[in-house]
C-alpha cells in the first residue's frame, strides 16, 4: 500500500455494506498477514473491502464443520526460543500442542496460537502447518528485520499431535496456545 488503511473481511450479503471494523490495519509500503475467521454468506462467499488501494493475498485455511466446537482457553506459552535457540533461516521447528496446556490428549482437530516473530536477521515471513505434511505456500506472519510482529493462526494438528513452524530467515518464535477445535 501507498497509505495507511485497513482491511475488512465480512460474509457476502445482499446489500454490500461493510461493517464499521477492521481486519487487518497496514501501514505505506508494509507486507502483513492476518487471521480472520469468518461466516461465509451469499452463495458461500465473504466480502472483502480495503479503505485504500492496495494487492491482497488471500489464502483459505480452512473451516469449521457445522458440528465443529472451538473451545477457547486462558492463552498459555508453549514455545519461547529467545530461552535457547533461534530457529534457523529456511527451516521449521516441531511444536507438539496435544495434551500441552489445556489441549486434550484425543479428539483435537486444530489449534489456535498465538505466534510472535521476533529479532530476525532479515525481512521475510513465517508458515504454520500440521506436522507430516508439506509446507504450504502461504504465510501467517510477514515481518521486517528486528520487527517484533504477532498474529493468530488456526492450524490442524499433524496425526503425531504436532504442528511445524517455519522461518525463511532465522528468528525466535513465541508461541502461546488460544484454543482448539474438537473433531
Amino acid at each position: 500500500p501507498s497509505t495507511t488503511g485497513w482491511l475488512t473481511v465480512w460474509p457476502t450479503s445482499s446489500n454490500g455494506t461493510p461493517p464499521p471494523s477492521s481486519s487487518v490495519n497496514f501501514t505505506p509500503g508494509q507486507t502483513i498477514a492476518g487471521l480472520v475467521v469468518s461466516d461465509v454468506g451469499l452463495n458461500g462467499k465473504v466480502s472483502v473491502f480495503a479503505s485504500q488501494e492496495t494487492d491482497l493475498v488471500v489464502d483459505v485455511a480452512g473451516y469449521y464443520p457445522p458440528a465443529a466446537d472451538f473451545v477457547g482457553l486462558t492463552p498459555t506459552r508453549v514455545l519461547d526460543t529467545r530461552q535457547s535457540t533461534a530457529v534457523a533461516g529456511g527451516s521449521s521447528i516441531l511444536l507438539p500442542v496435544i495434551g500441552r496446556a489445556g489441549v486434550p490428549a484425543a479428539g483435537v482437530e486444530s489449534v489456535m496460537l498465538t505466534v510472535v516473530s521476533t529479532r530476525q536477521s532479515g525481512g521475510g515471513y513465517l508458515s504454520a502447518y500440521p506436522s507430516g505434511t508439506s509446507r504450504p505456500n502461504a504465510s501467517i506472519l510477514n515481518f521486517g528485520q528486528g520487527q517484533t510482529i504477532a498474529n493468530s493462526v488456526l492450524v490442524k494438528v499433524g496425526s503425531d499431535g504436532a504442528v511445524r513452524l517455519w522461518t525463511s530467515s532465522a528468528a525466535d518464535l513465541v508461541v502461546d496456545v488460544q484454543g482448539y477445535v474438537l473433531k
